[in-house]
């Protein structure tokens, strides 16, 4: 409990710095949030993947996960209600089930980080990435332009895994 609760205040803390603190929320917002978590993450790099891999492995941190999760996506969330108020996100888009599979996105690539399949260097874009890739669907106008090209970027720069995906892609490209 005592690890569990000094994983909460870290996480507390790094998400506060990296919430946004001025300007009104926007698509640039958003995105600089992204990369300010990936920034926090990378700023103690060894010692973040440690604590991420305690966190994401002991039973005694899943109420801790969830607070920090669903404080994530408040900041998440109040970004794509702006989004959606300006018509840049579709209507139908339910803000809170968006704003928490964006948290999901952002948690899951980052405790693949931790477990070192993936290189600091690509962190950020692994996490624009996925975080862009499921607001993809519900984006309109300008918005999802440059999310598609977020996303473009973002691909060119994150290595291909080895096995056993690229002998799925392989197989797919033999087969065509």
């Amino acid at each position: 409990e005592v690890l569990a609760a000094a994983i909460q205040e870290h996480f507390v803390a790094m998400l506060g710095e990296a919430s946004p603190v001025d300007g009104e929320p926007s698509f640039s917002t958003l995105i600089n949030v992204l990369d300010r978590c990936s920034e926090q993450f990378l700023a103690l790099g060894a010692y973040h993947q440690r604590l991420l891999e305690a966190f994401a492995s002991l039973d005694a941190t899943a109420t801790v996960q969830q607070r920090i999760a669903v404080e994530f996506s408040r900041v998440i969330a109040a970004q794509l209600w702006h989004l959606q108020r300006k018509r840049q996100l579709a209507s139908w888009a339910d803000i809170g089930l968006l704003a928490g599979q964006v948290t999901n996105a952002v948690i899951c690539t980052a405790i693949v980080w931790s477990t070192g399949h993936l290189p600091d260097a690509a962190l950020g874009p692994a996490i624009r990435y996925a975080a862009g890739l499921v607001l993809l669907g519900a984006a309109r106008g300008r918005t999802h332009a440059d999310l598609e090209m977020l996303v473009t970027q973002a691909q060119s720069v994150i290595p291909k895994p080895t096995r056993p995906v690229n002998e799925v892609e392989q197989s797919l490209t033999q087969e065509n």
